[in-house]
């Protein structure tokens, strides 16, 4: 795969190079493309084709590596937001019978241990999946981890029932990230 990869910047490079040459010439009089066209487009296509294969063999790569990465590791983040979802529904069985101080603790647990690792490795989740749903993922991420953040203030501010209305809403976010990384990967 990684000579693939290099396959493809070669003939991005030598594509790149040769359109740029042809195209570098002046037209003669009276014509309006210069006699170099025969060479420009094979050396375009050839920059796209190389291109293609550059891009299609890094998101292979990144994705075997992901793959290879150890189940437990805080570095592949599809496998925290994956162990987030038991904790999520464990901390929804018990808010009921907590005090403000303790909800406080369990939304800290939940964001030292899952939401903020995940934040450093955030472009790895990106690489996997492209940039258009990755941002995706990445925005639902953000709305939960700010309700999280929201429960854990209300409740410091002593506003059990305000965290305690505000919970589902983060649940409902990290579940539905889950829902779309489950789906690329």
């Amino acid at each position: 795969m990684k000579t693939a990869k290099w396959i493809g910047i070669l003939f991005f490079l030598g594509g790149t190079i040769l359109a740029t040459i042809s195209a570098s010439k002046i037209p003669a009089e009276g014509s309006t493309y210069p006699d170099t066209l025969g060479i420009f487009i094979p050396g375009f296509i050839l920059a796209v084709i190389g291109i293609l294969i550059w891009h299609t063999m890094v998101r292979k790569l990144i994705k075997l590596e992901l793959k290879q990465q150890d189940a437990s590791s805080n570095d592949n983040p599809v496998t925290l937001i994956e162990k987030l979802q038991p904790n999520l529904t464990d901390l929804t069985s018990k808010i009921g019978n907590l005090d403000s101080d303790e909800l406080c603790q369990e939304v800290d647990k939940l964001l030292d241990n899952y939401v903020l690792p995940f934040a450093e490795v955030r472009q790895t989740l990106v690489n996997m999946m492209g940039m258009s749903k990755g941002a995706q993922v990445l925005v639902t991420i953000a709305y939960g981890e700010r309700m999280l953040n929201r429960v854990w203030s209300a409740s410091a501010d002593g506003h059990l029932e305000e965290a305690q209305n505000v919970y589902p809403d983060a649940v409902s976010a990290f579940q539905e990230a889950y829902g779309m990384v489950q789906h690329q990967t």
